[in-house]
């Protein structure tokens, strides 16, 4: 016999397996081809009516390009916490890139903080899908975009259509704080 605990938890899975996969545009079909069950059986787990063994979790966290962790987190509420000493840094021939922000489900929004470096050699342009904010926490930065220049010093922002050709130079050592917003992949 199952305990309230026990159906509550069933309830969230099926809830959170549901809207992950309404979020990312996809239909009963597919998610269970990609799972290898029957769409009757996928919407019987979504429904509660039936509970998948953890091997059918880990299929359908994968179709739904989630993880298990994802789909069995205790409260969809919970902040996504980044400490500044855990913060994620990458080496990219600008200077050193930290991703500060977390990931949510079907989340579009992307912070990065970047130490520009001013010996940095060629740097170049980029673009992608969605918005962009820059703001200049330290130094000077210039920031190019297409064919137009523009000075930014501390306390300064920029905001911009990422799908233009940019990119950012130091000349004395530099920090940015980036903002990317970007449509989901599944949005039309």
């Amino acid at each position: 016999m199952s305990t309230a605990e026990e159906i509550e938890v069933e309830r969230r899975i099926a809830e959170r397996m549901r809207g992950l996969r309404r979020s990312k545009g996809l239909t009963l079909a597919e998610v269970a081809q990609q799972a290898g069950l029957s769409p009757g059986h996928l919407s019987r787990i979504e429904s509660g009516a039936r509970q998948p063994s953890i091997g059918t979790l880990v299929l359908l966290a994968r179709a739904l390009g989630a993880t298990l962790a994802d789909l069995l987190a205790e409260d969809d509420g919970d902040p996504v916490i980044v400490r500044g000493a855990a913060a994620q840094a990458h080496r990219r021939p600008e200077g050193l890139f930290a991703s500060l922000s977390g990931r949510l489900e079907d989340g579009a929004l992307e912070v990065i903080r970047l130490d520009l470096d001013p010996e940095a050699g060629k740097v170049t342009t980029k673009s992608h899908p969605g918005e962009e904010w820059v703001y200049v926490l330290s130094g000077v930065v210039t920031l190019e975009l297409g064919t137009s220049r523009h000075s930014l010093d501390a306390g300064d922002a920029a905001h911009f259509r990422g799908e233009q050709a940019h990119r950012m130079r130091c000349s004395r050592p530099a920090t940015v704080l980036i903002v990317i917003a970007a449509p989901s992949p599944h949005s039309h």
